[in-house]
């Protein structure tokens, strides 16, 4: 009687502590699932350490000019302002919203950078070369008075400082050529490197993207 106790108390506990199918799938998930998390979080710091490289090169680079631009919207509740660093290094861009949005939350700033084009470069640098450049304020027309936008580029280069202000898509007949590659320049900069994400999820600046004024 008691060796049959013994092999019947064996038994419940084999079959108490013992894996069913489901469970051992279900805990083959649980560690496929955290050893996916892990590979995630190691390619995210990875990303983001050499993205915050990036952005250290191309805010250091010693070159011959150094260009900024932008555009914006007064009257917008969303992604507002779109600004550019472009250097031999990269372009970085910000986008972000106003100080006094109250939705500044829902739409907190992000940078993104991307390579340059380097036939495009050349360009710029080709098109700035022959611009007799001094520092200033250049205004053209009313740029945002009428809530149609507003862009700005700015030059720097060996202590000359200019700056550049005029409406959205507006054309400077002695500018045309150095403005349109900026242009250029910017939009393939922001499909790059935040895709049609944004226009999709805030219309308000699709017309801008489409046309290649961005």
């Amino acid at each position: 009687m008691r060796v049959a106790f013994y092999i019947l108390a064996f038994m419940n506990l084999s079959l108490g502590c013992g894996y069913s199918p489901d469970q051992k799938v279900l805990e083959e998930e649980e560690i496929e699932a955290e050893s996916k998390t892990n590979r995630q979080y190691t390619l995210d710091k990875t990303r983001q350490k050499f993205k915050d490289i990036t952005i250290q090169r191309i805010e250091n680079a010693n070159d011959e000019f150094k260009v900024s631009t932008g555009t914006y919207a007064g009257e917008c509740l969303q992604y507002c302002k779109y600004e550019y660093l472009i250097t031999s290094e990269g372009i970085l861009e910000e986008i972000s919203t106003w100080e006094s949005n109250r939705d500044k939350s829902e739409f907190p700033s992000l940078t993104n950078v991307t390579l340059v084009d380097s036939s495009e470069y050349s360009n710029l640098l080709l098109s700035l070369r022959a611009m007799h450049l001094s520092s200033g304020n250049l205004q053209y027309g009313c740029p945002d008075c009428f809530d149609q936008g507003g862009e700005w580029f700015e030059i720097q280069s060996e202590g000359i400082v200019l700056r550049i202000d005029c409406e959205l898509g507006q054309e400077i007949p002695y500018l045309a050529k150095f403005i349109d590659i900026i242009r250029a320049i910017r939009t393939k900069a922001h499909k790059l490197g935040f895709g049609a994400s944004i226009s999709e999820q805030f219309p308000i600046q699709e017309s801008i993207i489409s046309t290649g004024i961005l």
